[in-house]
C-alpha cells in the first residue's frame, strides 16, 4: 500500500464501529418504518417508500460532504451539532401526525448519519490491516440489527410510532458520545488534480460501491414487505429479519479470518454471484422457507463482501479522501435503490425489484473486477 499509516487502535477500533452502527442504522430500520408507515400512519407502499427515499437522500448528501466539511469545521463540533439536530428530529417525526412535515425531517437523521458513517469510513481506512479492520467493524455491526429488529417491535407494540422514532434518536445520541474517541479522519490536505484524486480506478470503486448498495437497499426495503404477503405476519417477519442477520456476521467473520487468502478478485465474484441468484429467488419465492433461505444468503453475501470493497478504496488512498467519498457513495446507493424499488413495486410487484437488483450486483461486479485485478498485482 502507498503511503503511511498511523497507528490504529482498538479504542478507534470501537469507535469506528459506532460510526458504522449509527450509519447503517438508516438501512436497517428501513423496512420496519416502511411497514409502520403503511399500517400505522396509512400510508401507499409507493409514499412509504418516498419518505424513506427522502431519509436515505439526506444520508447521501451527510456523506458526501463529509470530507469538504471536515476539513473546514473542527470534526467533533460537526458530528455534534448534526447528531443532536438529528435526535431531535427523530423526536418530532414521532409526535407530528402530519406526512408532509414527516416528509421534511426525515431528512435531517439521515444527513447527520451518513456523515458519522463517512467519518468513520475515513478513520478505518487508517488501519495497516484493512480488509481485518472492515470484517471486524462489520461482523459487530451486525450483532446490532438482531438486537435492534427485536427491540422495535416491543417499542411499537408498547408505544406506537412515538416508540420507533424515541429508539433511533437514542442510536445517534449513543453514536454521538462512543465517537469522541474516532481519530481525526486525516484527509489529505495537499491540493491533488482531480485525475491524481480520482483517476479510472478510484471512479471505478466509488460507482461499484453506489450500484453494490442501491441494489442491496432496493431489496431490503420491501423485504419485510415480501415476508407479509406470503401470509406471514410482521412481527414475524422482523423477528426473523433480524435473526437472519447473525449469518451476515458469518459472512464478515469470514472476510476477517480469510483477509487475502483468496486474493481480491475471488471474493467479489462469490458474492456478487451469491448475491443475484439469492436477490432473484426471494422475490419469485412461493414459499416462506424459500423466502428464508434466499434472505440468509442475501445478508451472507452481502456482508462477506463489503470489507473487500472498503478495504480496496483504503489501498487505493491511504489518505481517506477515497474512503470517505466511498462512504458517500454508499450512502447513495441507499438513497437510489429504495426511490427505483418505491417507483417501480406498484401494488407488490416485488419481482421488478429483484430483477433491477440483480443487474446492479451485475454492474457491480463489471466495475469491480480490474480494480481487484490491479490491487492484487
Amino acid at each position: 500500500m502507498i503511503g503511511t499509516q498511523r497507528s490504529f487502535t482498538r479504542t478507534h477500533l470501537l469507535a469506528s464501529i459506532a460510526g458504522f452502527i449509527c450509519g447503517h442504522n438508516e438501512a436497517i430500520v428501513q423496512p420496519v418504518l416502511v411497514g409502520l408507515l403503511v399500517d400505522e400512519r396509512h400510508l401507499t407502499q409507493r409514499l412509504a417508500g418516498l419518505v424513506s427515499t427522502i431519509e436515505m437522500s439526506g444520508f447521501a448528501v451527510g456523506a458526501l460532504a463529509c470530507a469538504a466539511l471536515a476539513r473546514r469545521i473542527p470534526w467533533y463540533r460537526l458530528l455534534a451539532t448534526a447528531l443532536l439536530a438529528g435526535s431531535l428530529a427523530n423526536v418530532l417525526c414521532g409526535l407530528t401526525t402530519s406526512t408532509a412535515v414527516l416528509m421534511y425531517l426525515r431528512f435531517i437523521p439521515g444527513f447527520a448519519a451518513g456523515l458519522a458513517l463517512s467519518l468513520a469510513t475515513a478513520a478505518a481506512s487508517r488501519s495497516p490491516t484493512a480488509e481485518r479492520s472492515y470484517g471486524v467493524i462489520f461482523a459487530c455491526v451486525l450483532v446490532y440489527p438482531v438486537v435492534i429488529l427485536r427491540l422495535l417491535p416491543v417499542a411499537i407494540g408498547t408505544w406506537g410510532v412515538t416508540g420507533f422514532f424515541t429508539v433511533v434518536a437514542c442510536v445517534q445520541l449513543i453514536a454521538l458520545l462512543a465517537m469522541w474517541w474516532l481519530p481525526p479522519p486525516g484527509f489529505t490536505s495537499q491540493t491533488l488534480t482531480t485525475h491524481e484524486r480520482f483517476g479510472p480506478a478510484k471512479l471505478a470503486i466509488l460507482a461499484a460501491t453506489a450500484f453494490l448498495y442501491a441494489g442491496h437497499t432496493a431489496i431490503w426495503t420491501y423485504e419485510e414487505r415480501m415476508g407479509v404477503a406470503l401470509g406471514v405476519d410482521s412481527a414475524t417477519v422482523i423477528q426473523f429479519l433480524g435473526t437472519a442477520s447473525a449469518f451476515g456476521i458469518l459472512g464478515a467473520v469470514i472476510a476477517a479470518i480469510q483477509r487475502e487468502r483468496l486474493g481480491q478478485i475471488w471474493p467479489q465474484i462469490i458474492s456478487l454471484l451469491i448475491s443475484v441468484a439469492a436477490t432473484v429467488t426471494i422475490v419469485f419465492s412461493r414459499s416462506y422457507s424459500g423466502y428464508q433461505v434466499s434472505a440468509i444468503l442475501i445478508v451472507l453475501a452481502w456482508f462477506y463482501g463489503a470489507p473487500y470493497v472498503n478495504a480496496l478504496a483504503a489501498r487505493l488512498d491511504p489518505s481517506g479522501t477515497v474512503a470517505a467519498w466511498s462512504g458517500g457513495m454508499f450512502a447513495l446507493g441507499l438513497a437510489t435503490g429504495p426511490l427505483l424499488a418505491a417507483t417501480i413495486v406498484g401494488d407488490g410487484s416485488y419481482s421488478r425489484i429483484g430483477i433491477v437488483a440483480a443487474c446492479m450486483y451485475a454492474c457491480c461486479l463489471v466495475l469491480l473486477l480490474p480494480v481487484a485485478s490491479r490491487a492484487q498485482s
